[in-house]
């Protein structure tokens, strides 16, 4: 298969540790292969830690979404809370996971 005529384009995410809750749940849930990406594990598990899970194992990215997307909808008040406000420590908030999200770029090639 030729690349010829093909066009790549390189893409960040828009996450921002502004958002709420609800907003990354929104974010994710407008493109179904967010839901599968692995490079958002760290920050819903962190995610996920704050709102009062206390699983320790790892845990797949769609498992992630759903356990988050069921303790807000038991909890209400739960969705208003920012990324930012969720822990004490950048470790806990999945600092490293937002960046490494928003910072490397992924490349689609279309043709």
């Amino acid at each position: 298969m030729s690349n010829m005529g093909s066009r790549e384009r390189v893409f960040m995410s828009p996450i921002d540790l502004k958002w709420t809750v609800s907003e990354l749940l929104d974010w994710i849930g407008a493109d179904d292969a967010r839901c599968h990406d692995e490079r958002l594990d760290g920050l819903l598990s962190a995610v996920e830690r704050a709102l009062g899970s206390d699983a320790d194992r790892a845990r797949s990215t769609v498992v992630l979404v759903r356990s988050i997307v069921a303790r807000v909808a038991a909890e209400a008040a739960l969705r208003d809370l920012r990324l930012d406000e969720l822990c004490d420590t950048p470790r806990d908030r999945g600092l490293e996971a937002v960046d490494a999200v928003r910072l490397a770029p992924v490349t689609l090639v279309t043709a």
